[in-house]
């Protein structure tokens, strides 16, 4: 059975470039090059149960090392010389050396050791990008399913909305739904009423203007349920009665705001104020007339 390789590698503590002698050795001229070499050293050494030996093939250790570590034979020896001196190699013989840090500080495995580690390694690499894309696929999801979720909810409010809309709508009756009586008070003639008073009652003071009291007193008689003919057979009737026009004991006569009220207007249309048979009808013709209703409100 083949001998199964081995893997060595060196660890350094978090303190090893704090230590008092590390620090010492990057002091000395050229120390950096020296801390170079210590290393250097111990990665030889490491695989060797932390020994460095001298063979004899150069004329001192440090000639043979400096070649291996491809070194200055000069740097080689004054590097070995500080670590001997701190106790960071040790020898009792000029020809064995031991670097105790070297033997603590090693880790190594076997190839299949190695192999089982670097697949481990793969699988959890292969896993962690798995779950990475777990996690991507169920953030899309979610922002999916939130997005349908904001569409149902605006396609609710709008739904709501409209609901809202015709209740509204429902509320307030549209203006095609009022009655014609409504309409016809809405749609006030108040101009043509002046007028037919006008043209028919001549002998009669003028109605020159139209004020809100008498837009109010028509108003009201068109909610009543008159019409603009009744308007006209009104002042018509007034002007053919001789009553109306100062044929009477008060020498009274009518006018534009008296005849719009509601009991005057509502007598005259009775007939209550036409002239008498025979054509003797003032004063007062021999019959009794109501002078109607003579107060200022209309």
């Amino acid at each position: 059975m083949a001998k199964e390789n081995r893997y060595f590698w060196l660890r350094l503590y978090d303190d090893f470039f704090t230590s008092k002698r590390i620090k010492k050795l990057r002091k000395l001229a050229g120390g950096d090059t020296y801390l170079i070499i210590y290393l250097k050293m111990q990665l030889i050494a490491m695989k060797h149960d932390g020994i460095l030996q001298w063979s004899g093939l150069d004329d001192s250790f440090a000639d043979e090392l400096a070649l291996e570590l491809d070194e200055e034979p000069a740097n080689v020896e004054v590097t070995i010389n500080y670590l001997l001196s701190c106790g960071l190699a040790e020898t009792s013989d000029d020809v064995t050396f031991f670097f105790p840090y070297a033997v603590k500080n090693v880790g190594s495995e076997g190839s299949s050791a190695r192999r089982m580690r670097e697949s481990r390694a793969k699988a959890n690499i292969e896993e962690s990008s798995q779950c990475a894309h777990n996690v991507r696929e169920r953030a899309e999801l979610c922002a999916h399913c939130y997005g349908e979720k904001e569409i149902e909810i605006e396609k609710e409010i709008e739904i709501d909305n409209s609901s809202s809309s015709l209740r509204s709508e429902e509320l307030v009756a549209p203006e095609s739904a009022a009655t014609p009586k409504q309409r016809d008070v809405e749609c006030i003639p108040y101009a043509k009423v002046q007028k037919l008073y006008n043209d028919i009652c001549t002998k009669m003071a003028k109605c020159t203007v139209m004020s809100d009291a008498r837009k109010k007193s028509i108003k009201a008689r068109f909610g009543s349920g008159y019409k603009l003919e009744d308007f006209e057979r009104l002042f018509t009737l007034a002007a053919q009665s001789d009553f109306l026009n100062g044929k009477n004991r008060r020498n009274f006569m009518a006018n534009f705001d008296w005849l719009i009220r509601d009991a005057n207007m509502a007598k005259v249309l009775d007939g209550n104020y036409a002239n008498r048979a025979g054509g003797n009808n003032g004063p007062d013709g021999g019959f009794t007339y109501d002078y109607g209703d003579m107060s200022g409100s209309l």
